[in-house]
């Protein structure tokens, strides 16, 4: 397993990608199934994308297998890609209602790195408040620059 690209090695994510490898669910010596083998990969690249790194990415995957030994060598390679923290809320929709009034309703912790949960635990106070029918919250990946990214309230 190896990390390539932007941030792959970032300090501030040296545990998260540890915490890859050490909990691999297709270890050395494990049967190897094509279904193991995809849900391995998955794994490794949902943590990624769940905290810090929302736009990482498979780079890189194989699996050589060698009948006669009945042995398989498996590489795997991940691109972190940029780290990003919340930055503003941006009600997009909301005349009937003070946009300002609704983001501290929102209490998104901008500044705070990306977490998916904190993403979902937002969007789920805005759904739940009464104000909207539906609500769903993307964050602004395609800005040039990560960091502090919009969040966008639909």
């Amino acid at each position: 397993m190896d990390f390539s690209g932007t941030n792959a090695d970032d300090p501030k994510g040296l545990n998260m990608r540890e915490g890859i490898r050490r909990n691999w669910a297709l270890p050395e010596g494990a049967q190897f199934t094509q279904s193991a083998w995809s849900n391995a990969k998955n794994d490794g690249i949902r943590r990624l994308q769940n905290r810090r790194y929302p736009t990482a990415s498979l780079t890189e995957s194989r699996a050589d297998i060698d009948t006669d030994t009945q042995q398989a060598q498996l590489t795997v390679t991940y691109e972190p890609g940029p780290a990003y923290y919340f930055g503003p809320l941006v009600i997009e929709g909301a005349q009937r209602y003070n946009p300002s009034g609704l983001i501290r309703l929102a209490r998104l912790p901008v500044g705070d790195e990306y977490r998916q949960t904190t993403l979902l635990d937002t969007q789920q106070r805005l759904a739940n408040s009464g104000y909207y029918d539906s609500v769903f919250l993307t964050l602004a990946t395609e800005v040039a620059q990560p960091g502090d990214t919009e969040v966008h309230a639909l």
